[in-house]
């Protein structure tokens, strides 16, 4: 880094910062000046900030979704009812595979033994 230059900004070298804190001039010195007056103000400033912005995170939904999270009037949740009614819980469910496997071709016959283990899987 040059004498005399901070963030691209030129200061005056040799200690005289020029009556402004921090020693930046113009946008970056009032900039500069503010944060080192009122740390405080503007770390909880900040905070509220993130705070708001993080707020939706509460309304996310994780994990798979299915016709059981449709609103309860439409048809498809009302046929979803009734098979979980009818069949019990987790019928409706959605069914995950896990296989671990070294190379694509073992994945391949993995899921080709799967299927023939299978009768009636659609190929």
């Amino acid at each position: 880094m040059q004498p005399g230059v901070r963030l691209g900004v030129p200061v005056p070298v040799g200690g005289s910062a020029g009556g402004r804190l921090g020693g930046f001039s113009g946008v970056v010195g009032v900039l500069v000046g503010a944060v080192e007056r009122r740390p405080a103000v503007l770390a909880i400033a900040a905070t509220a900030v993130m705070v708001r912005l993080a707020i939706p995170v509460l309304s996310l939904w994780l994990g798979s979704s299915d016709q059981g999270n449709a609103p309860s009037w439409t048809t498809t949740r009302q046929a979803y009812d009734l098979l979980a009614e009818g069949f019990g819980p987790g019928f409706n469910g959605p069914l995950m595979l896990v296989a671990q496997t070294h190379s694509a071709a073992d994945l391949a016959a993995r899921s080709a033994r799967w299927k023939l283990s299978c009768p009636g899987w659609p190929t």
